[in-house]
């Protein structure tokens, strides 16, 4: 039986049918969120899965599967998108790119400005999966490369498309860093009054401008995101340019992060009912079944789940299976009318989706959901909606100590083109 404590963190108030979404933080303060479809607490507006027959989507380092999708301009760096769709069928996918501000609003940039090369690529001819009676495509392409290079700095996002009918199948973020100027950042870990073992994590970054920024207390902002969650990156509004030549950029007191952010993860990456994540398999069926081990409230104290540790989600091999895997979870408490459960995690890139919303189960008190999902190993987390907001950490009681990944994000807001560029990029690990 795995035992699940899932954490404290922020409500999201989400408008479903509206392009505006607001995150509240525990002390009460409000950031607004405007543009894209308010799919997912998680990721930028922007972000998009539209479904079948998209089963998995991802975009990495070359050769580094799940970590964070940033390179450097001028370096030998490359990312790979990586994805699957259900089916023999071959199909030609475009791919298009679109730059950003730092709050993931339209930079209004035209391609010529910001890509060397062709402004769309052509993709088709996926390989076809092997050894299994559910069969699928599988697509990837390593760029930068002699058809496309970036010759500016910033926030992007990459579009994938269906050639022959223009529909759009799914967007990713990626980040284009210069490794300009000298970056060095750590978390504080506060204990927050008048709360029980709640911790809050304040990043705080100094940063030594390169000789081209010549005001930087102007045309200088600072963004920090945990845990590869873009869509909730916040910008340090305590600044200090007193030094000669060193910036100072903190988060305001009050609106850390949640330091006891917390989730639970799968690992299939053997299909076996010995496997400990695994109650029962049924190999026959297609594509194949599995039972999920149950998920049982305020009792995930020890999940060993790291965030700075790297889970490579999906297995990239054509003769790895599909499962229709199902989760189930008792939330330790009554779902009251009106209210419902969610599943997220990495198998969908963290998006809210309503057919991952949870149902009761035949055992009396859990609820269950059915995904399908690869070989592989995986984050996850249940979150609650009450008709209005989303609560992303509704059945706790006790907190877990997972460590946190952070990444501080420096901007230059260039004046003479009136675009944002981003300087540097640096990972830092929350406190222990």
């Amino acid at each position: 039986m795995k035992l699940v404590n899932i954490l404290s963190l922020p409500l999201l108030l989400l408008p479903l049918l509206y392009g505006c979404a607001y995150l509240e933080s525990a002390e009460g303060t409000r950031e607004s969120r405007t543009g894209g479809d308010a799919a997912s607490a998680f990721s930028p507006p922007g972000q998009f899965t539209s479904g079948s027959p998209l089963l998995y989507s991802d975009l990495s380092p070359s050769g580094q599967p799940g970590a964070a999708p940033v390179l450097t301009i001028s370096a030998d760096e490359t990312l790979t998108l990586f994805f699957e769709t259900e089916g023999i069928e071959s199909a030609q996918y475009t791919l298009r790119f679109s730059h950003h501000n730092p709050d993931w609003s339209s930079s209004s940039l035209p391609p010529e400005f910001y890509l060397d090369g062709l402004p769309e690529v052509y993709l088709s001819r996926g390989e076809l999966n092997r050894n299994s009676p559910f069969r699928y495509r599988q697509y990837s392409y390593t760029f930068p490369n002699r058809d496309i290079r970036f010759r500016l700095s910033g926030n992007y996002m990459l579009r994938i498309s269906n050639s022959q009918t223009g529909n759009l199948l799914f967007t990713l973020p990626f980040f284009v860093s210069e490794n300009e100027g000298s970056l060095r950042a750590s978390v504080e870990r506060i204990l927050k009054a008048g709360t029980e073992r709640r911790i809050q994590h304040r990043p705080v970054a100094r940063y030594v401008s390169p000789e081209f920024v010549e005001m930087p207390q102007f045309d200088l902002s600072v963004f920090y995101a945990q845990n590869q969650f873009w869509g909730r990156m916040k910008e340090a509004l305590e600044t200090d340019f007193s030094g000669t030549a060193e910036s100072g950029f903190e988060l305001r007191q009050g609106d850390g992060f949640n330091g006891n952010f917390a989730a639970a993860s799968v690992d299939i990456r053997t299909l076996s009912q010995l496997e400990p994540d695994i109650d029962n398999i049924s190999p026959a069926e297609v594509p194949v079944e599995l039972l999920i081990d149950e998920d049982i409230d305020n009792l995930y104290s020890d999940s060993g789940v790291d965030f700075t540790n790297i889970l490579p989600g999906a297995l990239r091999t054509t003769d790895s299976e599909y499962t229709d895997a199902e989760f189930r979870f008792d939330p330790g408490t009554e779902i009251k009318a009106g209210e419902s459960v969610y599943l997220t995690g990495d198998f969908n890139n963290w998006q809210i989706e309503e057919k991952l919303k949870l149902s009761d189960a035949s055992a009396p008190g859990f609820q269950s959901v059915t995904v399908r999902i690869k070989q592989g190993h995986y984050r996850y987390k249940y979150i609650l909606y009450d008709g209005e907001r989303f609560d992303l950490n509704p059945f706790e009681s006790a907190f877990a100590n997972q460590r946190q990944e952070y990444h501080a994000f420096v901007y230059f807001r260039d004046p003479e083109t009136q675009s944002y560029r981003l300087l540097n990029v640096l990972r830092v690990r929350g406190p222990g």
